[in-house]
């Protein structure tokens, strides 16, 4: 996967930057485990201020959607934190929260990736 985002980076930075803000959320069920919630969060954050004000206008006209799901991105991981802190899992499913993060970020890791394919074979036809 980082090939593509590693490809697409001068064309779509936002899309390269959204990708690395669900690999990053991926990994939330082992930061936590390791005592590294404060840093995952602070970092999340970090970045996704970074990226967005170091986004000049021009990339932003070039994807108008960006804001939109960078907004929406961090309102899905502020949901599943939201779930979590509500309260406990049944005593008869403890890696609950483990497996909804898992499945949830692949979803969105495997979504943005699907995106970022698509821009890579419309570069491609550009292209030739």
């Amino acid at each position: 996967p980082q090939v593509v985002v590693g490809m697409l980076s001068e064309e779509e930075p936002l899309l390269a930057a959204l990708f690395s803000i669900f690999a990053c959320t991926s990994m939330f069920p082992l930061l936590k485990r390791e005592g590294q919630t404060i840093s995952y969060l602070s970092l999340l954050i970090i970045h996704s201020v970074f990226v967005y004000a170091t986004t000049t206008p021009k990339e932003k006209a070039r994807s108008p959607g960006f804001g939109i799901a960078l907004a929406g991105t961090l309102i899905f991981i502020g949901l599943l934190h939201l779930v979590e802190v509500l309260g406990p899992t049944f005593p008869t499913l403890p890696d609950l929260y483990t497996v909804m993060w898992t499945t949830a970020s692949c979803a969105a890791f495997c979504s943005v990736l699907l995106v970022l394919y698509l821009r890579l074979f419309q570069a491609a036809r550009r292209s030739s």
